[in-house]
Parts: C-alpha cells; sequence; structure tokens
C-alpha cells in the first residue's frame, strides 16, 4: 500500500513540473485607439513577438475584416521588419481586399528576427501597417457596435533553424468600437506617405537559372526596402541598343524563320522572381523600384558576357542543327517528288504497253 501511495505521488509530481504546451510567438494587432466611426481613417500595426529563445525568418499572414463597414486605404511596409518582400499589396491587391474581406501579405528576415533588443521603443516587431477607412454613410446598428479585425488563423511563423519548422502562434485581435459619428480620433497616417521624398535603399540585380523553377529558363532576384513609405512596386524593361520603347522591334530573317520572336520594350510591373522575356540574355535589363509616394530607384543589369556568348553559342548550335534538319527534310521531300514521277511514268508506260497488248 505504502508502495502504491509513493507511486502515485512520484507520478503526480511529474504531471506537476511537465511544461504545458506554450506559444513561442504571438501576432497581435496594435492600435493607438479603438473608437471610431463614419468618416474616420486610422492605421494599426500587425506586430510579432517571440519568446527569449525564439529567431524567426519567415511570416505568412493577413487580416479578415468586414468589407461593408471597413475599407483599406494603404499598406505601409516602411517600418517593417520584413526585408524580403513574398507578398507586398499593392493597390491592385488592396482593391482585391477590399472586395473579399481579407488582405494577405509576407515575405522574409534574412538572418532572422529574434526578439526586440533593450531599449527598444516597441516599434522595431512591426510586420506591416494597415490604413483602414469607415465610409462616411455608414451608420451603426446594434449587430455592428463592435468592427473586429481578425489575424488569419493561416497564418505561419517559420523559425530560423535551417530545416523551415513552424512555430506555434498565438493570436491577438482588434476589436473597433464603432460609434455613431465621426470621432476625429484617426491618426495622419498620409503624413508619412506624402512627405516621403527618399528613393528606395539601393539594391542589386541577380541572374539564375534552375531546372526546378520555370523549366531552367533564365529569371532575376531582386528586393529593396524602403524606410518611410515602403515599396509599392517594381518594374522591368529588357531594351537591346537598337530597340525603341513601345515600337515593334527589328526581327532578322534568320529569327523569323526559327521562330525566334521578340515583345515590343516596355516597362512591364514585376513580381519576384521575374522571368525574363529575352531568354537569349542579349538585352539590358533595367529594374525600377517604386515607392508609395511614387519615388523611384533605378538599377541597370548587363547580363555576365560569359553567359551571354554560351547562351549565344548555344542557339547558334540549334540554328545550325535545324538547319541541317530542315535540309535533310527538303532532301528527302525532293526525293520522295522524284522516285514518285519515276513511278508514275514508269507505271504509265507498263499500262501502256498492257494496253497495246490486249489489243
Amino acid at each position: 500500500m505504502l508502495k502504491l501511495l509513493q507511486k502515485a505521488i512520484f507520478l503526480l509530481a511529474l504531471l506537476l513540473f511537465i511544461p504545458t504546451t506554450s506559444y513561442a510567438s504571438t501576432l497581435y494587432i496594435d492600435a493607438p485607439n479603438a473608437i471610431y466611426g463614419p468618416g474616420d481613417s486610422f492605421t494599426v500595426d500587425l506586430k510579432i513577438d517571440v519568446d527569449d529563445e525564439t529567431c524567426v525568418n519567415t511570416i505568412e499572414t493577413g487580416l479578415e475584416f468586414h468589407k461593408d463597414y471597413l475599407q483599406i486605404l494603404e499598406f505601409i511596409s516602411g517600418e517593417s521588419l520584413i526585408n524580403i518582400w513574398l507578398k507586398n499589396p499593392g493597390r491592385d491587391e488592396i482593391i482585391k481586399a477590399n472586395s473579399e474581406g481579407v488582405l494577405n501579405f509576407s515575405g522574409g528576415i534574412p538572418g532572422g528576427y529574434c526578439g526586440r533588443i533593450p531599449g527598444d521603443p516597441g516599434d522595431s516587431n512591426i510586420v506591416g501597417r494597415i490604413a483602414f477607412s469607415i465610409p462616411g454613410m455608414i451608420i451603426s446598428d446594434e449587430d455592428k457596435n463592435e468592427l473586429p479585425i481578425k489575424i488569419l488563423r493561416e497564418s505561419r511563423v517559420l523559425l530560423n533553424d535551417g530545416l523551415g519548422t513552424e512555430d506555434k502562434i498565438e493570436f491577438k485581435d482588434l476589436i473597433i468600437d464603432f460609434r455613431d459619428k465621426k470621432t476625429g480620433l484617426g491618426d495622419d497616417w498620409e503624413k508619412d506617405i506624402i512627405n516621403d521624398d527618399i528613393s528606395p535603399e539601393p539594391f542589386v540585380v541577380e541572374l539564375y537559372s534552375n531546372p526546378g523553377m520555370y523549366q531552367g529558363q533564365y529569371y532575376i532576384i531582386f528586393s529593396t526596402t524602403d524606410k518611410q513609405s515602403g515599396i509599392d512596386h517594381y518594374e522591368v524593361l529588357e531594351i537591346r541598343s537598337d530597340d525603341i520603347i513601345g515600337e515593334k522591334p527589328k526581327v532578322s530573317f534568320r529569327d523569323k524563320l526559327f521562330g525566334i520572336g521578340r515583345d515590343v520594350p516596355e516597362w512591364k510591373k514585376a513580381q519576384i522572381p521575374y522571368l525574363l522575356l529575352d531568354q537569349t540574355l542579349q538585352s539590358t535589363i533595367k529594374v525600377k523600384a517604386i515607392d508609395r509616394n511614387e519615388n523611384e530607384r533605378f538599377v541597370e543589369f548587363i547580363p555576365p558576357e560569359n553567359i551571354r556568348q554560351t547562351v549565344k553559342q548555344n542557339i547558334k548550335s540549334n540554328v545550325i542543327k535545324n538547319t541541317v534538319i530542315i535540309f535533310i527534310i527538303i532532301l528527302l521531300f525532293i526525293l520522295f517528288i522524284i522516285l514518285s514521277i519515276i513511278y508514275f511514268k514508269k507505271r504509265k508506260k507498263y499500262d501502256y504497253k498492257e494496253g497495246e497488248q490486249q489489243d
């Protein structure tokens, strides 16, 4: 009996000291005020807190909101801890989000984010700042005295462990106290954009070719930040020395013969990574980073000469190979015609002789 009692006490003590499941990261929405009414505009910050032993390098998240009562005006990434954006919502994405009531964004932190350092005033853990507005003609009702802004529960936070391990997450949403009239408590978020007269940070363009992406075709990677209003979008132009923007380029007879076409050179809105249109790599590649206040940072990239020559040689080899194939096909076709003529002549002669014998 005594032994059973001792075992029971031991098991109870063990259960008491086993650590319960804890969350390593917390995604939460922070706002200077949570009381607004029709006509108000305001910003909220989506932030992340990690525990002392955790570093994260990727955040995939978003917000869910009532699209009839709330509309997103801007997504401001200027103060975000994210350095490389996989999905940084621009104007088109915001329009779509307002029609669906869901906004997604994601990105990475090279080297990882390990939490706020001592003396940090609390703003270095911002994932993204979102500016909302409440339509001026909205009238509250009994069911809409509270407007929730929720963090997507499908959010993912990956640890900086080299394995892409998913961290556990705790969520803290925000509830707006919706009033019948404008409160005037909104912040001057537009000043962050209007006062931005600084171009995005300098950046580099890198050329890649990977059998696992785009079937081995060439693509480029680029990324930068803008610590004022944030990056709005990127644009890419591929152009040769004799090309004119907006005009159809000249295509040689050989290129036409072998189906090597070329697009009209023009600035195109780009996503990262960007698949090059000119797979011959004979074009100069120009990339623009444009922030929310339309300040630009321009970078020009010319593929390395050794790679250009290799591609050029491969194209030349393919042209020669295709020329030989076409030449063989033409010869076979001519031979077929000659043999057909000979056959039909002999057949005609044979039919003529056979006719004479019957007569």
